[in-house]
């Protein structure tokens, strides 16, 4: 099983709209991303997100591209501040591949329980759009197979 886990894109901010809808911007961004794991074969059978307007734009700007057989839901446990172990339980009863789209803190807490079985480290840093792959083996051990932001897409990531 393959797990993807999306930051929502760029959104208002609340004193524009409290309802912080996507920008052009992440909207664009959300168009690229989705489109090239699109062309990269990514499939899956389900897209999750939080009941914040950004996630749920950015999830059905995923589900354009993938058209995910079980659809786009909304889900609980995936608000920024929730603890990451609310939502495993629910991630433990998937056996197809799965995207969740969410928000920071919760989606670095969440990769640093399903690899480090700490749910407190952010051990990765997610850029607005940004797609990591996890895949569960057989024995129930995660891994992080690949990860992608729209910066490394366009060719604008930041050269140190």
């Amino acid at each position: 099983m393959r797990l993807y886990l999306v930051r929502h894109g760029e959104a208002t901010s609340e004193s524009e709209n409290p309802e912080r809808p996507l920008t052009e911007q992440g909207r664009s961004d959300a168009k690229k991303v989705a489109n090239f794991i699109k062309m990269a074969g990514v499939q899956v059978s389900h897209i999750w997100h939080s009941s914040k307007r950004r996630a749920k734009e950015t999830a059905e700007i995923m589900g354009e591209a993938l058209r995910p057989d079980g659809g786009i839901a909304q889900v609980d446990n995936l608000k920024p501040n929730d603890p990451p172990e609310a939502i495993m339980d629910k991630i433990g009863d998937v056996s197809d591949d799965l995207m969740i789209v969410g928000h920071l803190p919760h989606l670095g807490n969440l990769v640093s329980l399903v690899l480090f079985n700490e749910g407190s480290q952010n051990f990765i840093q997610f850029q607005q759009v940004g797609c990591i792959a996890l895949e569960r083996d057989g024995d129930g051990n995660w891994s992080l197979i690949w990860a992608v932001m729209p910066s490394i897409i366009s060719g604008e990531a930041e050269h140190e």
